[in-house]
């Protein structure tokens, strides 16, 4: 079991480097900005890694993390999750400059050029592929290994770190491992994956929202400004 996840990682990176190299080369020659070539090179890298994972998945036989049994249990954790999931996301963006992060200011770009794949991006692509990697490789799989909660803390290291290029070393990342945190319960505690991918589709519509918010009010502070 090991060797597998050790090939399927190994395999996920490679074609995730690989892809967002030749994709964003193809779009930097073709004319397109820096910012719009890099938010569309990682959407891509994201959908390959996820994809041989996702194959890896089915022939260990995890394909169970995208059913959900319902159950008063699993709702009422969820709904609590989620609450304080987006409550997080909406304190964290008062209390640090997000506008600012270099990955805002692609998302910023992607959303100037094209609309539709900012949002394909950011609530459907981001959140099942990083949850497929994040909490079914890292967690789930790896849980099959060294055991549920250990698995569940190498998940919350490795997804925070994966945010330490988009938001440098800043006090978001203190957000994000909460964050980790909360949407690996639900695999830690039902074995499903289907809760996590909504609550992280709704925390990067709030905070993209916020973002969106925050950067136009700071337009139009600029222009007030300039016109005086």
């Amino acid at each position: 079991m090991i060797i597998e996840w050790v090939i399927a990682s190994a395999a996920s990176i490679a074609s995730a480097i690989g892809s967002a190299c030749l994709v964003g080369t193809i779009l930097v020659k073709r004319g397109f900005s820096r910012a719009f070539a890099e938010i569309a090179a990682s959407g891509v890298a994201q959908v390959m890694a996820a994809s041989v994972i996702l194959y890896f998945m089915t022939k260990v036989g995890l394909t169970s993390l995208f059913t959900v049994n319902v159950s008063p249990q699993l709702l009422v954790t969820w709904s609590v999750i989620t609450v304080v999931a987006l409550l997080m996301v909406v304190l964290s963006d008062r209390v640090s400059d997000s506008v600012s992060a270099p990955v805002v200011k692609e998302f910023l770009a992607l959303y100037r050029v094209c609309k539709p794949c900012f949002f394909i991006l950011l609530l459907l692509v981001a959140p099942v592929c990083e949850e497929i990697l994040f909490r079914g490789a890292t967690q789930a799989w790896l849980a099959t290994i060294i055991g549920a909660w250990p698995a569940l803390l190498v998940a919350v290291a490795t997804f925070t770190l994966s945010h330490v290029r988009a938001l440098g070393f800043s006090k978001a990342l203190i957000s994000v491992a909460v964050l980790a945190m909360l949407l690996g319960l639900p695999v830690a505690l039902y074995g499903t994956l289907i809760p996590s991918m909504i609550t992280h589709a709704l925390c990067n519509l709030v905070g993209m929202r916020n973002v969106l918010i925050s950067s136009r009010t700071n337009q139009l502070a600029k222009l007030m400004g300039g016109s005086k």
